[in-house]
């Protein structure tokens, strides 16, 4: 997405993950009153997926893996997907920094200017 990105990612005991992340400094809008522009506006903002997912230890000196599986996204064609995740925790154990294997690039317009950015869990 970019780096300014908020958000949250979830991770439940029983092995399932939630993860919304938006790009803040979309205009407000009342609900029921958003007129197309506005909509598409803020789907171009938001990416959100859900599913479960699975560490594993490859082997004796290999680090663990971290897997996200995409049972629900709002981008249709991702559903189905698995992605390793990198991952570390930082600050004591306090902060998990994630990364991908590889940057994902999603294309997002803005104001009429195309834009490419990576989305870097």
């Amino acid at each position: 997405m970019t780096k300014n990105v908020t958000g949250f990612i979830m991770y439940t005991p029983d092995g399932y993950l939630s993860a919304q992340m938006l790009i803040p400094g979309q205009q407000s809008f009342k609900r029921g009153e958003g007129e197309e522009p506005q909509w598409a506006e803020a789907g171009k903002r938001f990416f959100a997926y859900c599913g479960p997912y699975y560490i594993s230890d490859e082997g004796v000196g290999r680090e663990e893996i971290l897997r996200h599986t995409f049972q629900v996204c709002n981008l249709p064609g991702w559903i189905g997907d698995v992605q390793v995740r990198t991952h570390r925790f930082e600050e004591d154990g306090q902060v998990l920094v994630l990364g991908s294997e590889e940057p994902t690039e999603i294309k997002v317009r803005f104001h009429a200017e195309e834009e490419i950015s990576r989305l870097d869990f």
